[in-house]
């Protein structure tokens, strides 16, 4: 039976939209460490340069609604990569019947949900904690997206540990950013070493359990129990680090040399 005009028409615009695609998925495949390091120093430009251009032109803006814009706006542009890909099943976004290994999971919701606990709660930030918790809702959301998800993607094809270890490497010195703010180094040294540590366990875990959904609300409730525990933040963020290095460092074993990538 020939087809009509009406047929064809949808048939080449299928093709051609498949032909976008490929070659969007290209520029990634061709050169992924190069892609990832591309990524990485937009956003640490992006992001430092609208946190400063907010100061300059709107001085008198509450307390962390200039971090909340600059999140919102890192939000947009992850979503729009991984749409524009097609790569939210490969980016961990996926249904149960992928996921795996679920119990190593376990540890690291022990160190978020049960560890601030053990001296109790502290209610001092009380009022402002619907505000945290939305920014640190898409904290969660876009920090594993872009870094357990897109950069791990790219970067999985040419070895499965050289993308974690490189992965949590560039998410930790994304934080150097911090310097222009808070002008403490040793401070923003501290987090780069740790978001490193915590960088390297998530992504482990991601290739471990084969899927993203669990990291989003694991990374959420970090930072946001920091506000409500009666521990001193510091030594509780530090000491969830170092248990997660190790704990990270456990998860590579038998990972060595394994190639591809499954959603």
């Amino acid at each position: 039976m020939a087809l009509d005009t009406t047929q064809l028409q949808g048939r080449a615009r299928v093709g051609d939209a498949g032909e976008r695609l490929a070659g969007r998925r290209a520029l990634f495949a061709r050169r992924p460490v190069a892609a990832v390091l591309a990524l990485w120093a937009g956003l640490l430009a992006f992001n430092t340069g609208a946190g400063l251009a907010l100061q300059a032109l709107a001085p008198h803006l509450p307390a962390r609604v200039p971090d909340l814009l600059v999140l919102g706006a890192d939000t947009v542009a992850i979503v729009a990569l991984l749409a524009g890909l097609g790569w939210w099943r490969e980016a961990g976004f996926n249904h149960p019947a992928a996921w795996r290994n679920l119990h190593l999971l376990w540890l690291p919701a022990a160190l978020v949900f049960v560890l601030p606990f053990t001296r109790g709660i502290s209610t001092a930030e009380a009022g402002a904690l619907p505000f945290l918790a939305l920014g640190y809702a898409l904290t969660g959301f876009t920090e594993e997206a872009w870094w357990r998800g897109l950069a791990l993607r790219v970067l999985r094809p040419s070895g499965v540990v050289r993308a974690i270890v490189l992965t949590a490497v560039l998410f930790g010195s994304l934080h150097l950013g911090n310097l222009v703010f808070r002008g403490n180094p040793a401070l923003v040294l501290g987090q780069v070493v740790g978001a490193t540590c915590f960088g390297l366990a998530y992504a482990a875990l991601r290739v471990r359990t084969n899927t993203i959904w669990f990291l989003l609300p694991l990374h959420m409730f970090t930072d946001l129990l920091l506000h409500v525990t009666a521990l001193p933040a510091i030594p509780l963020e530090v000491g969830r680090d170092v248990i997660l290095l190790g704990f990270g460092l456990y998860l590579l074993r038998g990972l060595r040399g394994e190639l591809g990538v499954d959603g």
